[in-house]
């Protein structure tokens, strides 16, 4: 006869037993849910989901020494397109999870935070690792469910309950994080096995959501806007559904208008003749030549906010399409906002077949191509151009923040078909490697990270993990080492030359290889792009870490990216 589950629970007659037990029904619930990667941090109060977690078959752990990393790390498998679930103690353990829980948030990406806390007797008591956790990211979060302790008068089904509609949140149509904060009281109990905990309980389904799809009417609308044009133009922003980017690179061949593709699309390697290169350089004095008559937008926003401060100047219906109910009009300016999946999109794809900017875009594209052909030296441009040519075609890359980004949707314009990543929620420059490094684990990939130097320093701590990591792959960590914020040369305040480099460009004389190799990391320098094309040569035939460190003079990298900007002219030629 089968057992119900406040049966099963009334056979552990203490506390602590039933803690271990729901802290395993929880994990089986989301391994039978299709979690499988666990970040855990260790911690005492965090005990019974650890314990559960190790001992379970089919769960993943990785085990972080911060917080910071950890959270990052989760968010990098989200981009994979698989929730992780980040496992942190009490107190500030769970406050150094904010950056990552803001990106997540900001970037529509799915990041489950299970948090041990303290029972009720002990909040807002001095206690010791005690802070208040109740909604401590506040409205970051798609929801927050303050766990109680274990008892008879909580059942196993509540709890499975809520941990089905917290997936459900964390990954549905408005993906981000979720925070579940678990009070757990002492001593923790860890003889119950999950076998014997879950026997006979009977495991919930998961939420399911279909496809947002656009109206009869809206159809008609559209169809309408897009068929009465002739200077269409299609501009792809910020992806992070691996469905949607997988969609669009599946079937953007069939579409014959301009496309300004962002680096922050991930398609941004996707060979397509009608590609708008350098657009970041175009979209500062774009030429009259180069005006539609209507825009369609995938996606959230580009790097650049020039793209803004162009679209404020034109007159034309501007149709944006997402799948995510966010504004995504920083500019605030009139569009047409249709909330649905792209996948639903392929009827209107099939319209895009003539535009007249075409001609304009072809001449720019020779102009582009011909002046990096003659690009000579050493550079950060020339790096990056190294770095992607090298990827296998097995291989992907994830792009730091600053100069690199946008080097990339301006300057590489010869690079394999490969997924691409960023982190352009809120574009900051923390914990780049460690969402790097969960992004590979979550495709399972051989990857190269591209990042500036101030944002490894950001991130040293992920290195540790990565020590001890089994990596079936080889990770490659390039960090361009301009020596400070390159980024911050091309403000006004690099004028001001009395506090231009030690209040904002951090400058700094740090050769970071050193420290790598006393960590015993595989780790490069490269100062020529023989010596770079050496060290990548090396790197991708080899498993595991790898960190090439390219020195390069950043005032010469500012000389050359202010020349190709003139290539950008008006006419499309060097002025």
């Amino acid at each position: 006869m089968e057992r119900s589950s406040k049966q099963i629970e009334t056979i552990f007659t203490t506390e602590a037993l039933l803690m271990s037990v729901l802290a395993n029904i929880a994990i089986e619930q989301l391994i039978h849910m299709g979690v499988r990667d666990f970040c855990i941090c260790p911690g005492s109060r965090s005990t019974p989901l650890t314990v559960a977690i190790a001992r379970h078959p089919r769960a993943h752990s990785h085990i972080f020494h911060d917080e910071r990393s950890a959270a990052f790390c989760a968010l990098g498998f989200g981009k994979a397109g698989k929730v992780a679930v980040l496992i942190t103690t009490s107190g500030t353990a769970v406050a150094n999870a904010l950056p990552a829980v803001v990106e997540a948030n900001m970037s529509n990406v799915p990041l489950l935070l299970m948090t041990a806390d303290r029972p009720p007797e002990l909040r807002s008591t001095n206690a010791n690792q005690t802070v208040d956790q109740i909604k401590l990211f506040s409205d970051q979060v798609r929801f927050f469910f303050d766990v109680p302790c274990a008892s008879q008068d909580y059942p196993s089904s509540s709890l499975q309950n809520t941990l089905c509609f917290a997936l459900a949140k964390c990954a549905g149509t408005n993906a981000g994080p979720v925070h579940l904060n678990w009070m757990f009281r002492e001593p923790f109990d860890i003889s119950v096995s999950t076998s014997e905990s879950i026997d006979d309980i009977s495991l919930f389904a998961m939420h399911s959501q279909g496809y947002l799809h656009p109206t009869a009417t809206q159809r008609s609308h559209i169809r309408s806007q897009i068929t009465s044009t002739q200077k269409g133009l299609l501009v792809i922003g910020e992806l992070t559904d691996p469905s949607e980017i997988e969609w669009l690179r599946n079937n953007l061949h069939t579409v014959q208008w301009p496309i300004i593709i962002d680096a922050s699309s991930g398609l941004s390697s996707l060979k397509h003749s009608n590609k708008v290169l350098a657009f970041e350089d175009v979209l500062r004095h774009t030429p009259d030549a180069f005006t539609p008559d209507v825009i369609i937008h995938f996606g959230n926003g580009l790097c650049t906010k020039r793209y803004e401060q162009w679209l404020q100047t034109l007159a034309c219906p501007i149709l944006l399409f997402n799948s995510r109910p966010i504004l995504s009009n920083p500019a605030a300016i009139s569009i047409e906002r249709y909330q649905v999946h792209l996948q639903t999109l392929d009827w209107m794809l099939a319209l895009m077949n003539h535009s007249t900017l075409l001609s304009w875009v072809e001449k720019h594209n020779a102009t582009i191509q011909k002046a990096l052909q003659d690009l000579h030296g050493w550079h950060e441009i020339q790096i990056l151009q190294q770095a992607v040519k090298s990827i296998p075609d097995s291989g992907q890359l994830f792009i730091g923040n600053s100069m690199p980004i946008r080097d990339l949707n301006n300057y590489v314009v010869e690079s394999p078909d490969i997924l691409i990543a960023s982190n352009r929620g809120a574009s900051g420059i923390d914990g780049i490697p460690s969402t790097a490094l969960g992004w590979m684990l979550g495709n399972d990939k051989p990857t190269i990270l591209v990042l500036g130097d101030l944002s490894m320093m950001h991130d040293w701590g992920v290195l540790f993990t990565l020590k001890q990591q089994v990596l079936h792959h080889p990770f490659v960590i390039l960090v361009i080492n301009n020596f400070g914020g390159g980024i911050f040369g091309m403000l006004p305040i690099s004028k001001e030359q009395d506090i231009f480099d030690s209040h904002f460009a951090t400058v700094h004389h740090h050769k970071l290889s050193p420290i790598t190799t006393a960590m015993g990391i595989d780790s490069h320098v490269a100062q020529t792009v023989s010596e770079l094309q050496t060290s990548l040569e090396q790197a991708w035939v080899q498993n595991g870490l790898h960190i090439i460190e390219a020195i390069v003079d950043n005032t010469h990298t500012q000389e050359v990216r202010a020349l190709l900007r003139r290539y950008s002219s008006v006419d499309g030629e060097l002025a």
